[in-house]
């Protein structure tokens, strides 16, 4: 499965899609502080939205391998890559 890339259109921070199974797998596994860390919102500015699906050579672009932290993409994402249009 490839890894998909968000951006937070309030700061510019770049993330990289997760599903609500592998939220819950992380949620199950962080302790203290970051335990809280609400992953439907940006890590940077907080923001819940708007995020917007960039190429993995456009978050590359910008990451220059830096750390890309987890954001909790919603279904309707999902149903915005599937669509086709027939001509």
């Amino acid at each position: 499965m490839r890894k998909r890339y968000f951006e937070c259109q309030n700061c510019g921070r770049i993330h990289y899609g997760i599903t609500q199974e592998e939220a819950n797998t992380i949620e199950n596994n962080l302790v203290g502080e970051f335990s809280v860390r609400n992953l439907k919102r940006c890590v940077n500015c907080g923001s819940s939205y708007p995020f917007i699906e960039v190429s993995e050579d456009y978050a590359n672009s910008f990451l220059h391998g830096g750390e890309v932290d987890p954001w909790l993409y919603p279904k309707e994402a999902d149903e915005q890559s599937t669509e086709t249009t027939t001509t």
